[in-house]
């Protein structure tokens, strides 16, 4: 990932990669930072795995809406066993009572796929939707991503 990024950077030179195997009790953390405000994080946990991103454009960041939450339906679905690691502060800013995201996507570990939001529109005034009963349903995006890890092993 780290060389994918670096060849389509705007400027390589600014971002950062970080990868913590103490981030927290048994979790991991695979962070970077490109310098320009946007930034991606893959956390490991027993729970499982959650993945989210951050671009401080898009038109779907907390700054672009006046209520400075996340996106509707973006984060909705996570797992409250996965919550904790989206929640961090670290992924908020100050002054923001909700984490900075843009794309969140997550496997628990008895999962067989990875997940996303199953219901967000692309619409800004739109509601939030309740949640489904079909979450654990693998989302369209899932397919490309679905290999299974080996057991005690981390892929980026």
């Amino acid at each position: 990932m780290a060389v994918l990024e670096t060849a389509i950077a705007d400027d390589p030179r600014y971002c950062h990669y970080t990868f913590d195997a103490t981030w927290g009790t048994c979790e991991e953390a695979a962070l970077m930072e490109n310098g320009s405000g946007d930034d991606f994080s893959v956390l490991f946990a027993s729970a499982g795995v959650l993945i989210r991103g951050f671009d401080h454009e898009s038109a779907m960041s907390p700054y672009g809406r006046d209520d400075e939450q996340a996106w509707p339906g973006v984060i909705d679905e996570v797992p409250a066993a996965l919550r904790p690691l989206l929640d961090e502060p670290v992924f908020c800013d100050k002054g923001i009572d909700a984490p900075r995201v843009t794309a969140c996507l997550w496997r628990e570990a008895d999962d067989t796929a990875w997940r996303t939001a199953s219901r967000w529109s692309l619409s800004p005034t739109a509601t939030r939707a309740a949640p489904t009963t079909s979450a654990a349903q693998p989302s369209p995006a899932a397919p490309a991503l679905s290999s299974t890890p080996t057991p005690g092993t981390r892929h980026l």
